[in-house]
């Protein structure tokens, strides 16, 4: 299954960004369960909550740390 996701903020004229995302069908019924749980409790359609889902998963990854730490001890 694939999901075209826009990456431009509303009211953007300039350049789109289109990212697509080809997942297996067990991943997407996982994402469409939490999106369809999302609309239900937010009283939202079911596409922007997938949307706001894909887009804060991003968010959060993209500000993730993922540097080493260096954990040799330090000879004295």
């Amino acid at each position: 299954m694939q999901f075209y996701f826009n990456l431009n903020p509303p009211q953007y004229d300039g350049e789109s960004d289109l990212v697509t995302i080809e997942a297996p069908v067990h991943v997407m019924d996982v994402l469409m369960t939490y999106a369809k749980s999302v609309s239900d409790a937010k009283n939202i359609q079911q596409n922007k909550a997938l949307n706001e889902l894909i887009n804060e998963s991003v968010n959060i990854i993209l500000s993730k740390s993922y540097e080493r730490k260096n954990r040799k001890t330090k000879k004295r």
